[in-house]
């Protein structure tokens, strides 16, 4: 256990029991990263959604032409979503418009959307490097 590696953060975090707050059998909290909750799955560990991405990943993954729904934080840390769709059409912005209104009242703080087309190629190339996988189809 003393060996696990947040792998689905971003950025890998080493597990030391030293600096994190265990949250029942196997969960922990990262001191670093207070906001980072993770499961241990033997040597390696997955991280929590938040409730808000929890949310953004339900809401935005019941529309048929979006295709994944990843996160990140940007330097403010605004919580920036981007809704990975084919290809731009009037459907897929009205669909998500839609959403987003929804998404706005039920989050926590504020979150900036972006439609992202990706074009018949693997839906992580749309998005900025690093960005936190919600929802992929």
């Amino acid at each position: 256990m003393d060996n696990a590696v947040a792998t689905n953060t971003g950025t890998p975090l080493r597990w030391d029991p030293s600096q994190s707050l265990a949250l029942g059998p196997g969960r922990v909290v990262f001191a670093n990263a207070p906001r980072l909750v993770v499961e241990l799955e033997g040597p390696l560990a997955r991280r929590v959604l938040t409730a808000d991405e929890q949310r953004i990943s339900s809401e935005l993954g019941r529309i048929p032409v979006v295709d994944a729904v990843y996160c990140d934080r940007d330097h403010e840390g605004l919580l920036m979503v981007f809704a990975v769709v084919e290809e731009h059409t009037d459907q897929a912005y009205e669909a998500i418009l839609t959403a987003e209104d929804t998404l706005v009242a039920c989050c926590d703080g504020p979150i900036g959307l972006r439609v992202r087309a990706h074009q018949r190629r693997d839906t992580r190339k749309a998005v900025p490097v690093g960005s936190l996988p919600l929802f992929v189809r």
